[in-house]
């Protein structure tokens, strides 16, 4: 088997350090979320406001409030 010469081992060695690097910081550790959880928080968010934004819409139109004040502004 070839040997390692020290400039190879110390390229080696700053690839491995830089890779646990972004693992830490995509998944993170010690009960940290990363970015990855981070994204998945966001998401939940998002569509918790999706949701009620859709709730809202829903309820002007059915009330009326939405579709009339439409019709009262393009109506002469």
């Amino acid at each position: 088997m070839a040997e390692l010469t020290s400039e190879e081992r110390k390229m080696i060695t700053e690839t491995h350090d830089t890779v646990r690097e972004i693992k830490v910081v995509l998944l993170g550790v010690n009960g940290d979320k990363g970015l990855v959880g981070e994204v998945q928080d966001l998401k939940k968010k998002h569509s918790r406001l999706s949701k009620i934004l859709y709730i809202l819409v829903g309820v002007l139109i059915g009330t009326g409030i939405l579709v009339g004040g439409v019709w009262g502004i393009f109506t002469p």
